[in-house]
Protein backbone atom coordinates (compact mmCIF):
# COMPACT_ATOMS: atom_id res chain seq x y z
CA UNK A 1 0.00 0.00 0.00
CA UNK A 2 2.25 2.60 -1.04
CA UNK A 3 0.08 5.01 0.57
CA UNK A 4 1.08 3.93 3.93
CA UNK A 5 4.79 3.63 3.16
CA UNK A 6 6.51 6.18 5.08
CA UNK A 7 9.66 6.54 7.33
CA UNK A 8 9.68 8.03 11.04
CA UNK A 9 11.94 9.63 12.62
CA UNK A 10 14.64 12.35 12.48
CA UNK A 11 17.66 10.48 11.11
CA UNK A 12 16.29 7.74 12.13
CA UNK A 13 16.27 4.19 9.91
CA UNK A 14 12.31 3.43 10.53
CA UNK A 15 10.11 1.90 7.36
CA UNK A 16 6.77 1.30 7.98
CA UNK A 17 4.67 -0.40 5.09
CA UNK A 18 1.64 -1.92 4.86
CA UNK A 19 0.62 -5.88 2.72
CA UNK A 20 -2.73 -6.01 1.24
CA UNK A 21 -3.73 -9.83 0.08
CA UNK A 22 -6.85 -10.94 0.23
CA UNK A 23 -8.36 -7.65 1.39
CA UNK A 24 -6.23 -8.16 4.75
CA UNK A 25 -3.97 -5.95 5.77
CA UNK A 26 -0.14 -6.32 7.43
CA UNK A 27 1.81 -4.13 8.93
CA UNK A 28 6.13 -4.07 9.10
CA UNK A 29 7.96 -2.05 10.83
CA UNK A 30 11.10 -2.15 9.69
CA UNK A 31 14.27 -0.55 11.41
CA UNK A 32 17.99 -0.48 11.91
CA UNK A 33 18.96 0.31 15.26
CA UNK A 34 22.22 2.62 16.92
CA UNK A 35 25.68 0.36 16.94
CA UNK A 36 27.47 -0.42 19.85
CA UNK A 37 30.23 1.11 18.90
CA UNK A 38 31.47 3.90 21.28
CA UNK A 39 29.74 7.11 20.43
CA UNK A 40 30.80 10.69 20.79
CA UNK A 41 30.45 11.90 24.48
CA UNK A 42 30.67 8.57 25.41
CA UNK A 43 28.76 5.49 25.71
CA UNK A 44 27.79 2.74 23.65
CA UNK A 45 24.43 3.93 21.51
CA UNK A 46 22.51 3.67 24.60
CA UNK A 47 20.54 6.46 24.11
CA UNK A 48 20.44 5.83 20.28
CA UNK A 49 18.75 3.07 20.31
CA UNK A 50 16.26 4.00 23.10
CA UNK A 51 15.15 6.50 20.50
CA UNK A 52 14.54 3.75 17.74
CA UNK A 53 12.33 1.72 20.99
CA UNK A 54 10.41 4.49 22.31
CA UNK A 55 9.29 6.08 18.55
CA UNK A 56 8.69 2.21 17.59
CA UNK A 57 6.49 2.05 20.32
CA UNK A 58 4.57 5.22 19.87
CA UNK A 59 3.61 4.51 16.10
CA UNK A 60 2.32 0.91 17.08
CA UNK A 61 -0.04 2.60 19.93
CA UNK A 62 -1.73 4.90 17.63
CA UNK A 63 -2.23 1.99 15.53
CA UNK A 64 -3.76 -0.27 18.25
CA UNK A 65 -5.51 3.10 19.24
CA UNK A 66 -7.51 2.70 15.53
CA UNK A 67 -7.63 -0.91 15.71
CA UNK A 68 -6.57 -2.97 19.10
CA UNK A 69 -6.64 -6.49 16.86
CA UNK A 70 -3.91 -4.83 14.15
CA UNK A 71 -2.09 -6.82 12.70
CA UNK A 72 1.81 -5.61 13.15
CA UNK A 73 5.39 -7.06 12.67
CA UNK A 74 7.90 -5.05 14.04
CA UNK A 75 11.71 -6.65 12.93
CA UNK A 76 15.18 -5.10 12.40
CA UNK A 77 18.82 -4.71 13.62
CA UNK A 78 18.30 -3.96 17.37
CA UNK A 79 22.07 -4.08 17.82
CA UNK A 80 20.99 -5.33 21.40
CA UNK A 81 20.07 -8.40 23.47
CA UNK A 82 16.31 -9.10 23.62
CA UNK A 83 16.61 -8.81 27.00
CA UNK A 84 18.35 -5.49 27.10
CA UNK A 85 16.10 -2.53 28.67
CA UNK A 86 15.91 -0.73 25.07
CA UNK A 87 14.15 -3.82 23.96
CA UNK A 88 11.59 -5.08 27.35
CA UNK A 89 11.16 -1.65 28.82
CA UNK A 90 11.54 1.20 26.31
CA UNK A 91 10.04 -0.80 23.36
CA UNK A 92 7.66 -2.84 25.11
CA UNK A 93 8.45 -6.50 24.51
CA UNK A 94 7.03 -9.50 26.34
CA UNK A 95 8.83 -13.25 25.97
CA UNK A 96 5.67 -14.97 27.15
CA UNK A 97 1.95 -15.00 24.77
CA UNK A 98 0.53 -15.06 27.81
CA UNK A 99 0.83 -11.64 28.63
CA UNK A 100 -0.03 -9.93 25.32
CA UNK A 101 -2.91 -8.12 27.10
CA UNK A 102 -5.40 -6.05 25.52
CA UNK A 103 -4.49 -2.85 26.47
CA UNK A 104 -4.75 0.43 23.87
CA UNK A 105 -2.64 2.89 26.06
CA UNK A 106 -0.01 0.10 27.45
CA UNK A 107 0.19 -2.46 24.51
CA UNK A 108 2.89 -4.68 24.47
CA UNK A 109 4.83 -6.74 21.50
CA UNK A 110 5.93 -10.95 21.66
CA UNK A 111 9.40 -10.89 21.02
CA UNK A 112 10.07 -14.40 19.21
CA UNK A 113 13.92 -14.46 19.55
CA UNK A 114 13.35 -13.75 23.53
CA UNK A 115 14.92 -16.83 25.80
CA UNK A 116 16.33 -18.34 22.59
CA UNK A 117 19.89 -20.02 22.93
CA UNK A 118 22.27 -17.88 21.09
CA UNK A 119 24.23 -20.87 20.13
CA UNK A 120 22.07 -21.57 17.94
CA UNK A 121 19.73 -18.45 17.11
CA UNK A 122 22.63 -16.16 17.41
CA UNK A 123 22.66 -13.56 14.55
CA UNK A 124 25.87 -11.79 14.65
CA UNK A 125 29.08 -12.91 15.83
CA UNK A 126 30.36 -9.70 18.22
CA UNK A 127 33.30 -9.92 21.30
CA UNK A 128 34.27 -13.21 20.59
CA UNK A 129 30.67 -14.50 20.88
CA UNK A 130 27.30 -15.02 19.10
CA UNK A 131 24.49 -12.79 19.70
CA UNK A 132 20.98 -12.28 19.13
CA UNK A 133 20.61 -8.37 17.68
CA UNK A 134 18.49 -9.69 14.75
CA UNK A 135 14.75 -9.69 16.09
CA UNK A 136 11.17 -10.32 14.80
CA UNK A 137 8.03 -8.99 17.16
CA UNK A 138 4.67 -9.61 16.71
CA UNK A 139 1.43 -7.94 17.58
CA UNK A 140 -1.26 -10.16 19.43
CA UNK A 141 -3.37 -9.97 16.05
CA UNK A 142 -0.99 -12.28 14.22
CA UNK A 143 -1.57 -14.92 17.14
CA UNK A 144 -5.15 -15.70 15.84
CA UNK A 145 -6.71 -17.07 12.87
CA UNK A 146 -8.11 -13.86 11.25
CA UNK A 147 -6.47 -11.47 8.58
CA UNK A 148 -2.60 -12.32 9.37
CA UNK A 149 -0.85 -15.10 11.62
CA UNK A 150 2.36 -16.42 12.38
CA UNK A 151 3.75 -19.63 13.72
CA UNK A 152 5.64 -18.55 16.71
CA UNK A 153 7.39 -21.82 16.53
CA UNK A 154 8.01 -21.16 13.09
CA UNK A 155 10.98 -18.63 13.77
CA UNK A 156 14.74 -19.59 12.73
CA UNK A 157 18.01 -18.13 11.82
CA UNK A 158 19.29 -19.42 9.16
CA UNK A 159 22.91 -20.03 8.21
CA UNK A 160 23.05 -22.92 6.00
CA UNK A 161 25.34 -21.47 2.87
CA UNK A 162 25.92 -18.68 4.95
CA UNK A 163 29.15 -19.55 6.86
CA UNK A 164 32.55 -19.66 5.21
CA UNK A 165 33.94 -23.15 4.05
CA UNK A 166 36.45 -23.98 7.03
CA UNK A 167 34.68 -21.65 9.86
CA UNK A 168 35.67 -23.34 13.41
CA UNK A 169 32.31 -20.24 14.53
CA UNK A 170 29.00 -20.35 13.86
CA UNK A 171 30.10 -16.67 12.41
CA UNK A 172 28.41 -15.34 9.14
CA UNK A 173 30.73 -14.81 6.09
CA UNK A 174 31.07 -11.00 5.99
CA UNK A 175 31.85 -9.40 2.66
CA UNK A 176 35.35 -8.37 3.27
CA UNK A 177 36.72 -5.60 1.92
CA UNK A 178 36.39 -4.53 -2.10
CA UNK A 179 39.87 -4.02 -2.33
CA UNK A 180 41.40 -6.38 -0.52
CA UNK A 181 39.22 -10.36 -0.81
CA UNK A 182 39.77 -12.41 1.68
CA UNK A 183 41.03 -16.07 1.17
CA UNK A 184 37.78 -17.83 -0.41
CA UNK A 185 36.14 -14.88 -1.71
CA UNK A 186 33.95 -11.93 -0.54
CA UNK A 187 30.59 -13.43 1.24
CA UNK A 188 27.10 -12.56 2.16
CA UNK A 189 26.74 -10.44 5.26
CA UNK A 190 27.89 -9.92 8.56
CA UNK A 191 24.53 -10.87 10.14
CA UNK A 192 22.62 -13.90 9.85
CA UNK A 193 18.48 -13.59 8.23
CA UNK A 194 15.36 -14.46 10.86
CA UNK A 195 12.76 -16.24 9.53
CA UNK A 196 8.90 -16.30 10.17
CA UNK A 197 6.57 -18.79 8.45
CA UNK A 198 3.36 -15.85 8.03
CA UNK A 199 -0.19 -17.00 6.71
CA UNK A 200 -2.90 -14.77 5.57
CA UNK A 201 -6.35 -15.83 5.61
CA UNK A 202 -8.14 -16.90 2.06
CA UNK A 203 -11.99 -17.10 1.98
CA UNK A 204 -13.88 -19.95 1.03
CA UNK A 205 -15.64 -19.14 -2.92
CA UNK A 206 -19.33 -18.73 -2.49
Amino acid sequence: VHAKTRSHGRNLRILETHLLLNNQELCIISSHWTSQLSQEGGGNGERGRNRYATTIREIYQRMLKQNPEADCLVCGDFNDRPEAESITQELGTVSDRQLLIKSASSPKLLNLLANKPRESFGTIWYNGQPMIYDQICISRGLLDTQGWSCDPESVKTQTAGLIQKGSRRRQPWRYGDPANTPIGGRGYSDHFPVTLQLTVFTPKPE
